[in-house]
């Protein structure tokens, strides 16, 4: 299975960053090179859309976990659209 990631603008600002296959050591890079651009444009909010990740080991965590702490302070975090009910999603 592949990895990837879209880059999508969210409803009211920020970005969406679309996760799609398998996130693991060999993909986790992609995921962090994302994360790094989206910072670099000086986003303040990012969401993670986790509906189309069919797996995601330990690397794929620590990437999470290192966007997070490399993201301005009001970064959203991570989740799916919908989840929880109210929750922002992303334009399609």
């Amino acid at each position: 299975m592949t990895f990837t990631v879209t880059y999508a603008q969210r409803d009211g600002g920020g970005v969406c960053l679309r996760l799609a296959g398998e996130l693991d050591l060999g993909t986790a890079g992609e995921l962090s090179s994302a994360i790094d651009r989206v910072v670099a444009e000086g986003h303040r909010e990012l969401l993670l859309d986790l509906t189309e990740l069919t797996f995601c080991d330990s690397t794929g965590i620590a990437a999470f976990v290192r966007g997070t702490t490399s993201s301005p302070p009001t970064a959203a975090g991570c989740g799916s659209p919908g989840r929880p009910a109210g929750w922002p999603g992303c334009s399609r």
